[in-house]
């Protein structure tokens, strides 16, 4: 059986999770290829038994960057589908999106999973002992969720009323616009070595070189990933510095740089 996962990770916890799943459908002898969503193309959707699609949750949803991704999606009724997030609360409007989008495109869904996870957006403090705690139940829960997945486990979804309101909500154009002139985010020039990897990391292309400077346009959708990949802190939210939990920095940053030497690779490769 072949395993198609698209992901996105913004500050780590989806990708612990992607990792985690993958590992398990392995013992089972599928394999699993997980592509982020940053750099793949939906209308090609490569030969897989199951697809899968994994994010982090914002404002009850998800970025709408992610959202036009898996709406670009080319699934219909040929295609077996599950679907997870990562959310550092309890609600999400994730079954709903889902259901809604099964409507219009009657694809089958073996599984929808919200999993919790330590809140990277903004935290005041970091607790180890309790994130610690929080990732390895939501690994558990991901190996659980893997597991049902392979034995075909029948999928149960419970109404949840808050979130089928709070959804169109979060989906809102309105809402994001305003949510983005909430957060000012500033490059501390003095602490910023022109590394580029915000530049090369932004999903939405958000950062530019110019005069050796790097810039900010406005295509910012909050994701974190920036601050989360910075190795000198040098951005700023609102006049304030974040620090992003160390377990899942070290888990995107050795993700860029496996990306980073396979890109080498190829461009070697290339001009042999």
């Amino acid at each position: 059986m072949k395993v198609t996962l698209y992901y996105f990770s913004g500050t780590g916890n989806t990708q612990l999770i992607c990792n985690s799943m993958k590992e398990e459908f392995k013992k089972a002898n599928y394999s699993v290829n997980l592509i982020p969503i940053e750099n793949a193309k939906p209308n090609l959707l490569p030969q897989a038994d199951i697809y899968g699609i994994a994010f982090p949750i914002a404002i009850h949803t998800t970025y709408p960057f992610v959202r036009r991704f898996i709406e670009a999606l080319p699934l219909n009724e040929a295609h077996s589908i599950f679907a997870l997030s990562t959310m550092a609360g309890t609600r999400t409007g994730l079954f709903n999106y889902f259901l809604n989008l099964q409507k219009k495109r009657n694809f089958q869904i073996l599984g929808l999973k919200n999993i919790r996870m330590p809140n990277n957006y903004f935290p005041k403090q970091i607790i180890v002992e309790e994130n610690e705690k929080r990732i390895e139940r939501g690994i558990e829960s991901a190996e659980k969720f893997a597991q049902d997945i392979i034995t075909r486990e029948i999928f149960k979804y419970k109404k949840d009323f808050l979130s089928r309101l709070f959804n169109p909500v979060g989906n809102s154009k309105w809402l994001w616009t305003l949510i983005k002139k909430m957060y000012n985010f500033k490059i501390i020039e003095d602490k910023c070595q022109i590394c580029q990897i915000c530049i090369k990391e932004c999903p939405t292309k958000n950062f530019e070189l110019i005069e050796n400077q790097v810039l900010r346009k406005n295509n910012c959708e909050l994701c974190l990933r920036c601050l989360a990949l910075c190795p000198n802190n040098a951005i700023q939210v609102n006049k304030k510095s974040y620090v992003i939990y160390k377990r899942n920095r070290e888990q995107l940053m050795a993700n860029f740089k496996e990306k980073v030497i396979l890109t080498s690779s190829v461009i070697d490769y290339e001009h042999r």
